[in-house]
């Protein structure tokens, strides 16, 4: 992409907007007990064993686990959130950017274009119907889940679509992915070994970046689900007896039915997909059938998370952003005429796809400072109640608007979660919540 002050300018536009969305966004659940741990501000071997003691006894994940220690600080909380807010900000941006040059691969990009204008329209809409942008403006899904996804589209941007050889961003990838969330574990590991096999067939040369990537992956993956505190969570398998493969796929599928809150646009961007893939001329029969099995496949990587903590949002957000690219890649590419009419129809209403881009964008503002401006009010509370020393305050609860933000507040019971982690930020011994009205 050319590097004119046109493109600056939407970038910057592009940034500003997702930063001021993350600076509307409030701490929320474990943000307070990833803060309160403080764990880099009681010096560098406690640091450690927070990590440690995380990888033991609770996710196994370590890189996850080093950023959010790394990011969130009680005692810096200020710092730590405007830091967490630019970066995420940045990872917006680059994202965009990149899943729209691997869609576009063919041509060159540029952001004053119709086809960015539409591409940056369904991103928008997709992902903030389906919770997506919620989950990942969240500081702790953003470190944990969103800044992983970003890594993965720009290695596989530079890796595939360009073909660059840098082994050791391909190591550091890797083991990476391999060390920050079993779900991205998965599902990396089935496309680059369907990558393996198309490529073996083809008879072409399997690129060294996607190679070492692979091994870096493979490894880190290893570490990770070996870690006793990878189980924990996955405990309720075990206390229920044994339980068969075939009945927690038929689990799997169940919740996907049934949960169509969280699963159905995902499941019809793969369905989408999957029917474009098919139908595309420009790809091989051969190279169609082993990608599309590769991407339904990877569906059941959820099969064990679905098993012990249901499936929500935050599980699904490397699903989201991956049928998402396919879908839109396939639309951009795709050989039959109809396709080809369709993309110069929508070409030719960009100003409609602009008036509505700008809709959406004023409505996710205006609920978001609504979110806001609950938190603000409800701090002066806080603030009162501390300088009071009044150590089980009651506070008022942000109603649930929709899954299209986070909310996850404190609740009416002093012993959830939600409810100790807020309490020990705030110095509390017990907070109770109340529901307004």
């Amino acid at each position: 992409m050319k590097i004119s002050r046109t493109n600056v300018i939407i970038a910057v536009l592009i940034i500003a907007f997702f930063f001021v969305i993350n600076y509307l966004q409030p701490l929320r659940a474990d943000d307070f007990g990833r803060a309160y741990t403080d764990a880099l501000d009681k010096g560098f071997i406690i640091y450690l064993r927070g990590i440690a003691s995380n990888y033991i006894h609770w996710t196994g994940r370590i890189s996850a686990q080093a950023l959010i220690y790394l990011f969130l600080s009680k005692k810096y909380i200020h710092l730590s959130v405007f830091l967490i807010n630019i970066i995420n900000s940045l990872c917006f941006y680059l994202f965009v950017l990149y899943s729209y040059k691997i869609v576009r691969s063919k041509i060159k990009v540029e952001l004053l274009s119709k086809d960015f204008l539409i591409y940056f329209f369904f991103f928008v809409f997709l992902f903030y119907q389906i919770g997506f942008i919620a989950n990942v403006v969240w500081k702790t899904a953003a470190v944990q889940y969103f800044w992983g996804i970003t890594l993965l589209v720009i290695f596989y941007y530079i890796s595939i679509v360009k073909d660059k050889q840098h082994i050791w961003f391909s190591l550091f990838t890797g083991f990476f992915i391999g060390l920050y969330n079993e779900i991205f574990v998965g599902v990396a590991i089935i496309l680059c070994f369907a990558y393996f096999l198309n490529q073996k067939l083809s008879q072409n040369e399997i690129g060294k970046n996607i190679l070492y990537f692979f091994i870096a992956c493979v490894v880190g993956g290893i570490i990770l689900i070996v870690a006793p505190g990878n189980y924990v969570r996955l405990n309720i398998v075990y206390s229920e007896g044994h339980v068969t493969i075939f009945s927690q796929v038929i689990n799997l599928v169940t919740q996907i039915v049934t949960k169509p809150g969280d699963t159905l646009v995902p499941m019809l961007m793969l369905l989408i997909s999957l029917v474009l893939i098919f139908t595309n001329k420009n790809i091989t029969k051969k190279a169609s059938f082993i990608y599309g099995v590769a991407t339904a496949s990877s569906i059941f990587v959820l099969t064990p998370v679905a098993k012990s903590y249901d499936l929500n949002q935050r599980v699904l957000l490397i699903y989201d952003a991956v049928f998402f690219i396919i879908m839109m890649q396939q639309f951009y590419n795709h050989s039959t005429s109809f396709i080809l009419k369709l993309r110069f129809r929508l070409n030719s209403l960009s100003w409609v796809f602009l008036v509505l881009l700008v809709i959406q964008l004023t409505l996710m503002v205006s609920i978001y400072f609504e979110i806001y401006k609950f938190e603000r009010c409800r701090n002066i509370l806080v603030a009162y109640y501390q300088q009071n020393n009044i150590s089980d305050p009651t506070l008022p609860i942000i109603p649930e608007l929709s899954q299209i933000t986070f909310i996850d507040d404190i609740t009416s019971d002093e012993n959830a979660y939600n409810n100790d982690a807020y309490a020990k930020f705030y110095d509390f011994d017990r907070v109770y919540g109340k529901e307004l009205g």
